[in-house]
């Protein structure tokens, strides 16, 4: 028996030597390629081909866990972690979506299919005292690790049942033991019918949760129900969704950064996006143009959204999509002239500014002022021929020119 159980032991411990090693070289490989090649592909702009990379990223990692002797569910596990990592993980979520529901549906259904309805019949006051059994472990061990990170009474108990139901990797788990022989058919087909009925119970442990949250929010003494109910510091609201961070998006975020205004960002140049999120930018690859793109962004918290995009026709697009799904939320755009003005006006835009009449002003009134021109006469042209313009445009308050206030301290100053 001794040396029986020293070979367990060695040959448990190689394993997780494998284990380790498999999990450093595949995190490891995976944040030094796979963000360079995203942002390769994504230049583009393909949906098809950010797609294919994103199931050649899972599948080839599912691959090499398998070969380092570890489930191909872990690999795709892991490159769901990696690509979470990087910029892209909005729109790659969104593009696999199909896939996901289908997959998960497929998945479920082969879980249904292999339980015996029968032995639930036999055996249902178990099954229930184990599903109940489950959950109250899970939540009374998930509270005192969630107190000890400062969570909240309150939110410690409502998260802590949400979380104790069985996850789908129970289910991957308890299938290979018993492909294995770990476990006997009884015992696995017990286990399987727990995790899946826990997991259907998921839906009631919401109210469940809440309403505990609130018996105890009330019953301690003290307590500051804001902090309880205080939304997490990554949950946005009240924020403005900037589509499109080129020169002019940037310029707008930087007056929202002036003056405290959150605000996160989509762009479709995956280079630029890189940068500025290594500069500490909320800005995130994606096309302006889904709204479910948009959703993950916050738009259902949001208080506006800007589009700067460069594509009058995808900004059309856009203004249309965003008006029908968020009916309430503000709509600023940039419009290639007067006539985009008009239809995105007709889409439901809450503020248009033609990019080609405002730099058009600025310019020609720094022509008149340097050639001797007044800059109360200037101001006063300019701001009539916008009045001319924007007649039957839906329109913002428009702030003077810069030339109002960069060429009237000096004339003599150099001019950029």
């Amino acid at each position: 028996f001794a040396g029986d159980g020293g070979s367990v032991l060695a040959a448990l411990g190689l394993s997780l030597v494998k284990a380790a090693v498999a999990f450093a070289l595949i995190l490891g490989l995976g944040r030094l390629t796979l963000r360079p090649i995203f942002r390769l592909v994504a230049r583009g702009r393909s949906p098809e081909m950010l797609m294919a990379l994103t199931l050649l990223a899972i599948l080839a990692t599912a691959i090499g866990t398998e070969m380092a002797g570890l489930s191909m569910a872990l690999g795709a596990f892991l490159a769901g972690l990696l690509l979470a990592e990087t910029e892209f993980r909005h729109q790659v979520e969104i593009d696999i979506q199909p896939f996901k529901g289908l997959l998960l549906g497929l998945f479920f259904i082969s879980v249904g299919m292999g339980i015996d309805a029968l032995l639930v019949i036999d055996r249902i006051f178990w099954i229930a005292a184990s599903v109940f059994g489950l959950i109250a472990i899970k939540a009374v061990l998930f509270v005192p690790v969630a107190r000890l990170f400062g969570v909240p009474w309150p939110t410690a108990i409502r998260s802590a049942l949400l979380l104790g139901t069985a996850g789908e990797f129970a289910l991957v788990v308890v299938g290979a033991a018993m492909t294995g022989g770990v476990l006997s058919p009884d015992v696995g087909q017990f286990m399987m019918i727990v995790a899946a009925l826990s997991m259907a119970t998921t839906p009631f442990m919401m109210p469940l949760g809440q309403a505990c949250a609130k018996w105890v929010q009330r019953r301690s003494a003290g307590a500051r129900a804001p902090d309880a109910l205080a939304p997490k510091q990554n949950d946005m609201t009240a924020h403005v969704v900037i589509a499109g961070f080129g020169r002019v998006g940037q310029t707008v975020a930087q007056l929202l950064t002036d003056q405290k205004v959150p605000y996160v960002a989509l762009d479709l140049d995956a280079a630029a996006t890189y940068r500025r999120r290594r500069a500490g930018l909320p800005v995130y690859f994606g096309d302006a143009s889904r709204p479910d793109v948009l959703e993950r962004l916050g738009m259902d918290h949001a208080a506006a959204i800007v589009l700067t995009l460069d594509n009058p026709q995808m900004t059309k697009h856009a203004v249309s999509a965003i008006r029908e799904r968020w009916p309430d939320i503000l709509i600023y755009v940039r419009a290639r002239d007067n006539s985009h003005s008009g239809e995105l006006e007709e889409l439901g835009a809450t503020g248009i500014v033609p990019e080609t009449l405002e730099s058009s002003l600025a310019l020609a009134g720094q022509v008149l002022h340097g050639l001797g021109t007044p800059m109360e006469a200037v101001n006063t042209l300019i701001d009539r021929i916008r009045d001319e313009q924007y007649v039957g445009i839906q329109q913002p308050a428009l702030p003077d020119p810069p030339l109002a206030t960069t060429q009237s301290k000096s004339s003599g100053q150099e001019k950029s």
